[in-house]
């Protein structure tokens, strides 16, 4: 049986992670500690990225989010599109967060679920 070609985020996310230097799944979560089984589902497009995922890539292999999730150059929009959201704040958030500690990041990701989780 012919292997199926990555489309899409898996393929994006497996460039994105050899562009980084890591040459295979399992050399990429050992670097970052996380779970391989994990990597391997979202780089064969067996499970699907979401935005928190695709921002723990994005940071670790210096690729955008956005890219990562919906293909948009890297150049255009640099995190999740949001029609009603200013690009010069989402540019100034995406700085900021890619300044912060991996428990800081943390942080910011669950006071952002729970924020939402009240609308």
């Amino acid at each position: 049986m012919a292997k199926k070609s990555k489309t899409g985020q898996a393929a994006r996310l497996s460039q994105a992670r050899i562009n980084a230097g890591y040459k295979s799944p399992k050399e990429a979560s050992k670097s970052f500690k996380w779970n391989y089984h994990t990597i391997i589902n979202n780089e064969n497009g067996a499970r699907g990225l979401t935005a928190e995922s695709a921002l723990k890539y994005g940071n670790a292999y210096n690729v955008p989010a956005n890219w990562l999730l919906y293909g948009r150059g890297p150049e255009a929009d640099k995190l999740i599109d949001d029609a009603d959201a200013d690009y010069g704040e989402l540019e100034f958030i995406q700085e900021k967060f890619s300044t912060l500690s991996r428990s800081q990041k943390d942080l910011v990701l669950s006071l952002i679920k729970q924020i939402s989780e009240k609308k």
